[in-house]
């Protein structure tokens, strides 16, 4: 036995070949003396072994490329089958406790297989004269056909393959946790760089993250270094240079952020990543393009799993709103929005982090007019998710109004698309009123808020003159009593005196206080009264300025204009305008694009067919047939003509209940209204009419009969008996 695992623990060289004619290696073995030892020592059991025979895996190494690629898998088994006996071994004795020169032999043992291991990852994968045939690209039909007909051995015998078995054997060790064989107060930085070198290494290797066992045992290799080993610092540089150099790799190095954020809540990679990304510079070239898209993964997984780690080293965040590169500008705003939504949502927040959530919001206000659209367009989509979820605080909901505004004139079209969804949004979730609040109706809120307002006023300024009133009261009855003074059977007298004065003075004071809250109460009322009539300013101007976008000639402005109207269908009472700029829409029915027409359909059908999911199905086809005659109410004959072909188009394409709206539609006709409901209600009969087939004629005739009306009455019956009496084409 070896006096390696007594005297002293086994020391990592710099460089593996440095071990010749050390201490360990005094000789190297030739070729023919490796097949030899290979075979005494096939069945070797015992870990500690490896100390006597170290030198024989250490000349395999040496000459690897005059050792067949057997006797590379038979070295291989050996070294696997040492390693799984160690990790048990040692395990159990770190469990029962261990003595120094146990420890110091466990140690040994474990940093040889290391050292072994590592170095076997570095040469298989440069070997290229025993290589996968099917490593780079999918194999051929042919060369499936070849590949079966040999055995499962033969095949399996690659350096791609030993590679890899080697990679997860280097994986048990390091999962086995060992730490414990080291003193507590020493990092083994040689150790830590034999076990990185593999993993490094590979990540140079084009794709290689397509692998399974390399995507499933790397990641976790460089994990545990990091957090057992204090391996931060070096692997964030690491990172950058892998990032910038072999980025078809970059899922490997996102794993291994996750799982320590994940699974170790350990924030030291992302500390130290966060200060080599604020280093480095990431300029717009096409060349590192691809390299910052990665970090700016990085930058918003880590503020996606761990948001505090961004609040705490937000200067450095800030930083890169300065970046060159559009990616990492749009990844720190990510991450900066993340805060906001995890950390800085709450009402009740002190004043610095009201401070910080202000600030925050200010960068994202002053980023929607990047002077990349790219960045424009994610910023937008940043404020949407705010919006959406309710974060943007109620003080700061106009500005963020306003600024979608100003994007619905971006000259990039995929700005101005968000520019309207924010918009829309904002409207949807805004915070003044309800869906069916009219301007009249917050009027009037207003305005008894501002007289109740007055009330409390008045009630203050009557209460201050009192107290100043009894303030000179007082003053005049201590003169008093000064000149009164040395009387002493007025003393209880005066006690009781001074007591019922201090209670009015407290029940005033009380009071006071009361109204003056009152009064701040209703003064935020009042703002906010003011606030909603400023936004439905705002939203009226929305809706001219989406309406402008039908003009557009890009397709996108125009589908993006039709969302937005048949989302905001609800706040028809809210924008008297509304209704007009729903027949510009309509107008777009004649387009030759048979997109435009599709989506002006789709939302005819939402406009007038969606009803309530509360009404019952019976009178499901009244609101429906109600909806198209208010759509058609007041409309022009040109106007009349674009309904009609919308009509006709969903008739042909079977998108409505013809039978059931026809009903619906003639009980509207049969009686009288003041706003011309009737007459309405005739005219998209003939239109429903003239396309479709009505089958109940005697239906038409009894109304007809039972009912006399004025000649419009007969002439539009006449004609739907015509109509309906024509056969199809």
């Amino acid at each position: 036995m070896s006096l390696i695992n007594i005297s002293s623990t086994f020391d990592l060289p710099n460089q593996f070949i440095h071990l010749t004619g050390s201490y360990y290696v005094q000789k190297v073995l030739d070729v023919a003396d490796i097949n030899t030892c290979l075979i005494n020592h096939s069945r070797i059991q015992d870990p500690k072994e490896l100390l006597d025979i170290f030198p024989l895996f250490y000349s395999i190494v040496i000459h690897f490329d005059e050792v067949s690629i057997t006797e590379h898998a038979q070295a291989v088994e050996i070294l696997l089958r040492l390693t799984a006996s160690e990790m048990s071994d040692a395990q159990r004795r770190i469990h029962l406790g261990l003595s120094d020169d146990d420890r110091h032999s466990h140690l040994n043992v474990i940093k040889m297989l290391s050292c072994l291991i590592a170095e076997y990852i570095i040469r298989f994968d440069n070997d290229q004269t025993n290589k996968s045939p099917d490593v780079d690209m999918p194999p051929s039909k042919k060369r499936k056909k070849a590949k079966a007909s040999k055995t499962n051995e033969k095949s399996s015998l690659t350096s791609d393959s030993l590679r890899d078995k080697c990679l997860k054997g280097l994986c048990d060790i390091i999962r086995s946790h060992i730490k414990p064989l080291w003193d507590p107060s020493i990092i083994d930085e040689q150790f830590v760089k034999c076990v990185t070198k593999p993993c490094y290494h590979l990540i140079r290797r084009t794709d290689i993250a397509k692998n399974p066992i390399v995507k499933e045992n790397l990641p976790l290799i460089l994990t545990i270094m990091i957090n057992k080993f204090e391996h931060a610092r070096e692997a964030s540089i690491q990172f950058i240079q892998a990032v910038k150099l072999y980025n078809s790799n970059s899922s490997l190095l996102i794993d291994v952020l996750n799982l320590l954020l994940t699974n170790y809540q350990d924030t030291s990679l992302a500390i130290e990543f966060l200060k080599e990304i604020r280093e480095t510079n990431f300029v717009a070239a096409q060349a590192d393009n691809a390299s910052a898209k990665t970090v700016a993964t990085f930058i918003i997984d880590m503020a996606r799993l761990d948001p505090d780690i961004i609040r705490t080293h937000i200067d450095q965040i800030t930083d890169l709103l300065t970046a060159e590169s559009r990616h990492i500008r749009v990844a720190a705003l990510t991450a900066l929005c993340s805060v906001i939504e995890k950390l800085l949502s709450s009402e009740e927040l002190d004043d610095g982090q009201g401070k910080m959530r202000d600030d925050i919001l200010e960068k994202l206000r002053d980023h929607v007019r990047d002077e990349a659209a790219f960045v424009r367009q994610h910023c937008l989509q940043l404020w949407i998710s705010l919006v959406i979820q309710e974060k943007v605080p109620v003080k700061q909901y106009l500005r963020v109004f306003e600024l979608g505004l100003d994007r619905l004139r971006d000259k990039a079209c995929r700005v101005r698309k968000h520019a309207v969804t924010l918009v829309m949004h904002m409207i949807l979730n805004n915070p003044y009123f309800v869906i069916d609040s009219t301007r009249a109706q917050i009027e009037k809120g207003q305005n008894d808020a501002k007289r109740k307002l007055v009330e409390l006023r008045q009630e203050l300024e009557k209460l201050n003159k009192n107290i100043k009133e009894d303030k000179k009261m007082e003053e005049k009855k201590s003169q008093s009593d000064d000149e009164d003074s040395g009387a002493e059977d007025k003393t209880i007298d005066e006690d009781n005196e001074m007591n019922v004065d201090n209670n009015q003075k407290k029940e005033t004071e009380e009071n006071k206080e009361s109204i003056e809250e009152q009064i701040m109460r209703v003064e935020e009322v009042v703002t906010f009264y003011k606030d909603g009539f400023r936004f439905i300013d705002l939203m009226e101007q929305a809706n001219q300025d989406v309406v402008n976008l039908f003009k557009s000639p890009t397709l996108a402005d125009c589908i993006q204009a039709i969302d937005f109207f048949v989302n905001l269908r609800h706040y028809r009472p809210t924008l008297p305008n509304m209704e007009q700029n729903l027949r510009l829409m309509f107008r777009l029915i004649w387009s030759v694009n048979e997109s435009k027409c599709k989506a002006l359909r789709q939302a005819f059908v939402k406009f007038c067919f969606d009803v309530s999911p509360t009404i019952p199905p019976i009178h499901i086809p009244l609101y429906q047939a109600h909806a198209i005659i208010r759509a058609l109410k007041d409309a022009t004959y040109e106007e009349e003509l674009y309904f009609k072909e919308i009509l006709k188009q969903l008739i042909e394409e079977k998108k409505i209940a013809t039978e059931t709206i026809t009903e619906a539609l003639w009980k509207f006709y049969q009686l009288p209204y003041d706003d011309n409901t009737d007459v309405i209600a005739g005219k998209i009969l003939t239109f429903i009419v003239g396309n479709e087939v009505n089958t109940k004629l005697n239906d038409i005739t009894d109304i007809i009969q039972t009912k006399e009306k004025n000649h419009r009455f007969v002439h539009i019956s006449c004609l739907l008996l015509q109509l309906a009496a024509t056969p199809k084409k």
